[in-house]
């Protein structure tokens, strides 16, 4: 596969075009009849600062099944995140991610458009004080460059993309921001099983008497993991 915004494929990486396509598709449409002609961008955020304080509440510092079962391994394990680094959580919601990375060491300088959100993630622990938030739209790359080129050993995006009404503008400023041979990683519901050509087949998760540990929890009774898409993108090196 050739290179993609100035990005090379890892061993990791697969569908970009798929979910290049379905973003700019699903961002025709607001709902399943209302038509997204006024700035879909702007009815996106709407809708966050309006689900912040839920999001946050149920989410928490510790987040669900959803997270903590299929993408965060992943995720940590793609991005190998080590003490001093600098990584740039983009999308980064209540700063759930960002307070993991800054767990492990890393500085974090983490972004989202919500104002909600944001000032919900700076109401938590920030670990060592190693995060610092922004307000910022992922859909403007003169504020993205504004953060400075060759800034970041890696960046992420965790379940965002979707919500994103023009991906190009971040994947143009990635290459720029990252120090070769960064890596962006980034996760989303795979869009290979969440189509309106699915056909869902009933099966267990957990077992039956598996707790349902929070409101977002699965536990026994529920009989599927929704599938999750993560991928990795290398920078590559000079």
């Amino acid at each position: 596969m050739p290179a993609l915004f100035g990005f090379v494929p890892c061993e990791s990486f697969s569908l970009i075009i798929l979910l290049y396509i379905k973003i700019q598709f699903a961002f025709r449409f607001y709902g399943k009849t209302r038509r997204m002609d006024n700035d879909p961008n702007q009815i996106s955020r709407e809708a966050w600062d309006a689900n912040a304080e839920v999001w946050d509440a149920r989410m928490g510092d510790e987040g669900n099944d959803f997270f903590n079962v299929l993408c965060w391994p992943v995720i940590a394990s793609f991005l190998d995140a080590r003490p001093g680094q600098n990584i740039l959580d983009v999308a980064c919601g209540n700063g759930l991610t960002s307070r993991r990375l800054a767990a492990l060491g890393a500085n974090v300088t983490a972004f989202d458009f919500s104002g909600e959100l944001i000032r919900l993630a700076n109401s938590r622990p920030n670990p060592d004080s190693r995060i610092t938030y922004h307000v910022m739209d992922a859909t403007d790359e003169s504020a993205l460059l504004a953060l400075g080129e060759h800034t970041f050993d890696s960046a992420l995006c965790n379940m965002a993309l979707f919500d994103m009404a023009d991906i190009e503008p971040l994947f143009r400023a990635l290459p720029k921001l990252l120090k070769p041979p960064g890596v962006f990683v980034f996760s989303l519901t795979h869009p290979a099983f969440n189509n309106a050509s699915t056909v869902r087949v009933a099966e267990r998760a957990f077992p039956p008497e598996h707790p349902q540990g929070s409101p977002l929890g699965w536990g026994g009774k529920f009989s599927e993991i929704p599938p999750a898409l993560v991928a990795r993108l290398r920078h590559p090196s000079s």
